[in-house]
């Protein structure tokens, strides 16, 4: 027994779909970072590197000499003249060694989440295109089943055409019915009305196969359909997901950024406590190595100027790799202003795309429906015409001795074997089967 036709809302199963990526869209439709970033950092903000006050204590020192009151700028100063004090009774030499190796990590963290940023854009980047693609062959495919309903068609088409031959077969029988019922007309012209009847009733039946034939595509279509609304609704839902992730793990990056910064700014602080340190020990062991005291305190003194200078290059050191650290922070935070807004596009895309989509099976459904109203009729002329072929084989089978000798079912063999009999030995009798089941509804 064939399957039965029925309509599907594809639309509704990309409407369900589309409703996580419209928040999405919501959120980055402005294009304001600070605020995407604020809503996705979160559960970061408390799990940032260094987040105590020994990492942020410099650079609020900093802070409060350029911005803060007279009060606050009074209290940072004291604060940094308290780190250079601590340094100028430090006479070691190894300041230059340290600040090279502070430098060095320094660049290696920056470097890392730099890269951290590239490789997420770019993991973030191939699964969308990947999806995208995948949306791309889905929509296509869609595309293809409209075109292969559209050529079957519901009031046109190939159904369309096959309705119209039904009729007028079915008018050929009426036709011939008058002819082959009426005991005025000769044999042969009896014989001739038969052989159009069996004719007629054979195109009938070729016709039901055909049509058959196009349920089947129907049917098909609409599973085709069906799984490719369900594989597009759930690559929508992944995209949303991929890009929900990628926005909190660029959040989570840029908050690394920031910290970064802060150690940063703390080292270009320190370079500069160590530099002033530096000069200071210098000069005082320029002092205790000149004049009669020199005899007494000239080999401090020369302490003095080996720890200063060593200090001055160590801060010069931290100084110069603090301004390019900071530089690389500063570029590195535009790339991921820039992948942010990328995948703010990318969301805009595939929400426009899931749009477009619902439209498609919008038109899909306006498409398919008529064909199938068209194909459910065809149930009732799949019914009457196996009545049909049942009455002409009952017709026909004792027409004439050899014909009944062959008791064929056939209706092509029994339009062959009637052509070869001869009209005077054949046994005709009333035609009375009603074509008019063929339309009953």
């Amino acid at each position: 027994m064939a399957t039965k036709l029925g309509n599907t809302d594809y639309q509704s199963i990309m409407a369900r779909a589309n409703a996580d990526m419209q928040k999405l869209q919501s959120i980055s439709a402005s294009g304001n970072w600070e605020q995407i970033l604020s809503i996705l950092q979160g559960e970061f903000k408390a799990q940032l590197p260094g987040a105590g006050k020994s990492v942020f204590s410099i650079a609020e020192n900093v802070e409060g000499l350029s911005s803060g009151n007279s009060s606050q700028q009074a209290a940072a100063f004291q604060n940094i003249l308290t780190d250079i004090t601590n340094l100028l009774g430090n006479l070691g030499t190894k300041e230059s060694a340290k600040a090279n190796q502070e430098v060095k990590k320094n660049d290696e963290a920056i470097q890392k989440n730099d890269q951290d940023v590239s490789n997420l854009h770019q993991s973030v980047d191939s699964r969308l295109q990947q999806i995208m693609d995948q949306c791309t062959s889905g929509a296509k495919t869609i595309e293809d089943a409209i075109n292969e309903i559209e050529a079957l068609g519901g009031d046109k088409g190939q159904i369309a055409s096959a309705q119209a031959e039904l009729e007028q077969h079915l008018a050929e029988i009426e036709a011939n019915k008058v002819i082959l019922n009426n005991e005025s007309s000769s044999s042969d012209e009896r014989k001739q009305a038969l052989t159009a009847i069996l004719s007629a009733a054979s195109a009938i039946n070729s016709l039901v196969i055909l049509v058959n034939g196009y349920k089947e595509q129907i049917e098909a279509q609409n599973a085709i359909v069906e799984e490719t609304s369900n594989n597009l609704a759930e690559l929508t839902t992944d995209a949303t997901q991929v890009l929900t992730d990628g926005m909190n793990q660029m959040a989570e990056l840029a908050q690394n950024n920031q910290a970064q910064t802060v150690k940063t700014t703390e080292m270009a602080v320190n370079g500069t406590a160590k530099e002033v340190a530096g000069n200071t020990q210098v000069v005082i062991g320029e002092s205790m190595t000149s004049g009669p005291q020199a005899v007494v305190t000239g080999a401090e003194g020369f302490k003095y100027i080996m720890s200063g200078n060593d200090k001055i290059n160590a801060g010069a050191t931290l100084m110069g790799g603090a301004t390019q650290g900071l530089s690389q922070l500063t570029q590195s935070l535009g790339q991921m202003g820039s992948y942010l807004q990328y995948f703010a596009n990318f969301a805009n895309g595939i929400g426009k795309f899931g749009e477009g989509t619902q439209e498609l099976l919008g038109q899909y459904d306006a498409t398919v429906n008529p064909a199938i109203t068209s194909i459910g009729s065809w149930e009732q002329v799949g019914v009457a015409n196996q009545q049909l072929q049942t009455y002409i084989q009952e017709y026909t089978s004792d027409m004439s001795s050899d014909a009944n000798n062959k008791n064929t079912s056939n209706l092509n063999d029994m339009q062959t074997e009637l052509e070869n009999t001869d009209s005077e030995n054949m046994k005709f009798k009333q035609f009375v089967f009603d074509t008019g089941i063929f339309k009953a509804s």
